[in-house]
């Protein structure tokens, strides 16, 4: 296989959703753009799979895999992605046996296979802030118009002493409304909200208090019962652990509490089919309409830096001889660029034998399941406001029959300890229905996820329990369990200026502000700030690539509607504070696809 021409401004190597962002806006801006991946499929960590091919991704990261030599060896990738994602382990519930790590012998009972393609089950769901620089990347470059979007539908926290999941309020109406509240715990909790939408930053409440952990901070400052606080820390701030310091805390609920209200009542925003993959692809499509090449289902066999480089790593980049190679399996010549932007997990050795830093980066377990079933810890009666058309007079509440909830999306947070000591973090269970297009219709898509503490075991994995907590008699038909560890840090490029890695986490820098440093680390690769650490970190990529801000002309190249004029484009240009290009708008303008 050959290219016509091997050359291109930049290459890009990873089809995740920073990779992608980076790869439309180059080629938006007028760069030459060549993007690769080893998988068959668009967004690598953040893809959204089918069960056949989820169950084939699974078994090529089993650990065993590492050992089977057949056919050349295991690549790079795929020696980096098992010490990524391990213990992973998978069930059937009709016929109770596990799954086999050949990916040639994958057998799917009967009741799944008939339907097993029409589940979009996604390795990372992503639960979107209505503003965030997402969103505005999103409606700025015109990939909204690619998906559809729909609103969170609620959110609880898990109330261990009731055994119920309780809804929590989502602002200040919903405070109002929340029967449940008393007058004074209701006056408190305003008083609070009302605190943090404002500049707290600077007040004397927090003076002094920026790293108190966060469910202390609101008991010991503003009087919150052990509830209340526990709703707020968990399922407002989404914190993962008792320890989660104040001030990321607040910066996160100010953020989500100024996202109510844009699109709807909740701060957060699915896209179609659930997860960050279908929005990764949605980046990849509008960089091929701008002229970039895909290559998918191509593993990388060599990265050749210039060899000046190479071999002095502090040698100052120069603009001779800072030709990249990178050969591709199957065709016969190299590509070349002068910029790589390549995922950690293409990296050769001896940067790929690196130790992942547990000590400090983060692990995560989580959980994939099918079922054919509502989960009862979600089932409850609907008040009559819920329900559609003329009610009886006298009627308060209208007993829900099964299969009569219209939820298609739901949030439930357990707190630290819900199910006894044995996990430490919260635990977050995210369900979605036939209406994101996860899944056929008469079956539920539920996740699952916690965060470790860096010395806690994942195995055996702590969700199961949580699971059946949520599901109650009813068995999943199918579900998958394995750890995530992530690595800390930032590697270092082999030539600085020319190769560009993304970062997996936005660590801490010692000695900065309180404010920098909690808007540089709040969240991790949580569900909730994964789609803003993505949207920044794919922003830093094409600065890292194209140069200096402020260098790039926001005036459309070839737009079919130029006589908008050029004061539009600045409007939109200041108004989004984001590096985007103006994109080529078609259509109805208000027709953002939210």
């Amino acid at each position: 296989m050959e290219l016509d021409n091997p050359s291109f401004d930049v290459i890009v190597v990873g089809c995740g959703l920073p990779e992608s962002i980076a790869a439309a806006s180059l080629a938006h801006a007028g760069k030459t753009v060549l993007h690769v991946d080893q998988n068959d499929y668009y967004g690598a960590d953040h893809a959204s799979l089918t069960l056949e091919e989820l169950l084939k991704w699974a078994c090529q990261r089993k650990e065993s895999q590492l050992n089977d030599n057949k056919n050349g060896g295991v690549s790079i990738y795929l020696k980096n992605q098992c010490r990524k994602f391990s213990q992973l382990e998978w069930m059937f519930a009709s016929d109770n046996i596990s799954g086999t790590s050949d990916p040639d012998q994958l057998d799917i009972p009967s009741l799944l296979q008939k339907v097993s393609r029409s589940f979009s089950l996604s390795l990372y769901p992503l639960l979107i802030p209505s503003v965030s620089p997402l969103i505005e990347m999103l409606v700025a470059s015109g990939v909204s118009r690619y998906s559809t979007f729909r609103l969170l539908d609620e959110t609880s926290v898990y109330v261990p002493m009731e055994g119920i999941a309780k809804k929590v309020p989502g602002g200040k109406e919903d405070v109002f409304k929340d029967r449940s509240i008393n007058l004074v715990e209701k006056r408190r909790l305003m008083k609070i909200l009302m605190w943090i939408m404002g500049d707290f930053e600077s007040s004397p409440e927090l003076a002094g208090k920026e790293t108190e952990p966060f469910p202390s901070f609101l008991k010991t400052v503003f009087s919150l019962s052990e509830e209340m606080a526990s709703s707020l820390a968990y399922a407002l701030a989404h914190c993962q652990s008792p320890s989660d310091p104040t001030l990321p805390s607040l910066l996160r609920v100010r953020k989500y509490l100024r996202s109510v209200g844009k699109y709807g009542n909740s701060p957060f925003l699915i896209g179609q089919y659930g997860g960050a993959g279908e929005v990764a692809q949605g980046f990849c499509r509008l960089s091929a309409v701008q002229g970039t090449i895909y290559v998918l289902s191509h593993p990388i066999e060599s990265i050749n830096y210039p060899s000046t480089i190479s071999t002095d790593p502090t040698l100052t980049p120069s603009t001779d001889n800072m030709t990249i190679k990178v050969q591709i399996q199957g065709f016969a010549h190299p590509v070349e660029s002068s910029h790589l932007i390549v995922s950690q997990d293409y990296l050769p050795a001896p940067v790929s034998d690196r130790e992942l830093n547990t000590d400090t980066g983060e692990k995560w377990v989580r959980c994939i399941s099918i079922l054919n079933k509502f989960p009862a810890l979600l089932r409850r009666p609907l008040q009559a406001n819920d329900v559609k058309g003329e009610q009886p007079e006298g009627v308060e509440h209208i007993q829900q029959k099964e299969g009569e909830d219209e939820r298609d999306t739901a949030l439930v947070v357990f707190p630290p300890g819900s199910l006894g000591s044995d996990v430490q973090g919260s635990v977050s269970a995210l369900l979605m229905g036939e209406g994101t297009g996860s899944c056929p219709k008469g079956y539920y898509v539920l996740y699952l996820t916690t965060l470790l503490p860096p010395t806690a075991s994942s195995s055996p994995s702590p969700l199961p329990q949580f699971l059946t907590t949520l599901t109650g008699p009813d068995h999943p038909l199918f579900q998958l369990v394995y750890t995530e560890t992530i690595p800390s840090g930032e590697t270092e490029s082999p030539v600085p200026g020319r190769v560009h890695i993304p970062r997996s986490l936005v660590m801490v820098k010692e000695g900065s502000d309180p404010v920098a440093r909690s808007e540089a680390s709040g969240g991790g690769k949580s569900w909730t700030e994964e789609a803003t650490r993505s949207a920044e970190e794919g922003e830093r990529l094409f600065w890292e690539v194209f140069g200096k801000k402020g260098q790039l002309d926001s005036t459309p190249s070839n737009s079919e509607d130029e006589g908008k004029g050029e004061k539009e484009g600045q409007d939109q240009k200041e108004s989004r504070g984001f590096f985007w290009p103006r994109a080529e708008f078609s259509g109805d303008d208000d027709d953002d696809g939210f």
